[in-house]
């Protein structure tokens, strides 16, 4: 019994044992051994169904991973942030950089890879998905 049953569904269990241990009275052993053989199939289709639903959020959760891995190759094989590749040690320095400083800010912002920064309309900041692709870039070269 799971560790976390409340007094609630603690009841609501011992009624559905007795209502089916009542149920199971009325009726000859074979039909019972048939309802409880059918009882326990539902309850491993139950588990497989949990344990394909884990799964699927496994492989979804994966597949975003796999995503952005392939979406950085994109944007770096499209040659439009070279110059803003290339710049990265002055930009992952700086915690605020001026936006006409910014090699390719436009294509970089396009690309989620900077952010305004709070501090002022015209600076830029590298944004979280701009730190992973950095970082994608640096063990990409090693």
């Amino acid at each position: 019994m799971p560790s976390d049953y409340d007094k609630k569904q603690l009841g609501q269990l011992v009624s559905a044992i007795w209502a089916k241990y009542l149920s199971l009275q009325g009726g000859d052993v074979q039909n019972q051994r048939v309802l409880l053989a059918k009882d326990k199939e539902l309850f491993q289709r139950d588990k497989e169904i949990q344990q394909l639903q884990q799964q699927l959020l496994e492989a979804k959760s994966n597949n975003q991973t796999s995503k952005g891995f392939i979406d950085f190759e994109s944007y770096q094989k499209s040659g439009k942030i070279n110059d803003f590749i290339k710049d990265r040690n002055r930009l992952l320095m700086e915690a605020s950089i001026l936006g006409n400083t910014v090699p390719n800010s436009a294509e970089a912002s396009a690309f989620g890879l900077i952010e305004r920064n709070p501090v002022g309309s015209a600076y830029f900041r590298i944004s979280d998905k701009g730190k992973r692709f950095f970082e994608w870039c640096i063990l990409k070269e090693k």
